[in-house]
């Protein structure tokens, strides 16, 4: 195991925004000292032409039974005066700590 892990996550938006861009990049410039785990949600990122690297692994959250629990436990919850960024954050933190 390396001594730095980067983790980052995308939708189907983000990934077509940025992380496309993104991927071929680390995949290209970045140390293999350093893991990278991509994970990506509500689509199928295996469809896409990725960068192969012996540093960088592909995770579906969508697999992750207890992102589903959490997301449903949530799927009402709308806070005031924050609209749908709060859906993404809660995301990212989820992703975070989970």
């Amino acid at each position: 195991m390396n001594k730095y892990v980067l983790v980052t996550s995308f939708n189907e938006e983000g990934y077509k925004k940025y992380g496309r861009r993104m991927l071929d990049s680390m995949a290209k410039y970045w140390s293999e000292d350093i893991d990278i785990r991509v994970w990506y949600h509500d689509f199928d990122l295996t469809q896409e032409s990725l960068p192969e690297a012996d540093h960088i692994s592909y995770h579906n959250l969508n697999d992750v039974p207890d992102l589903i629990s959490f997301r449903e436990r949530l799927n009402d919850y709308e806070p005031k005066n924050c609209g749908s960024t709060v859906i993404q954050s809660r995301l990212r933190t989820w992703t975070l700590t989970g």
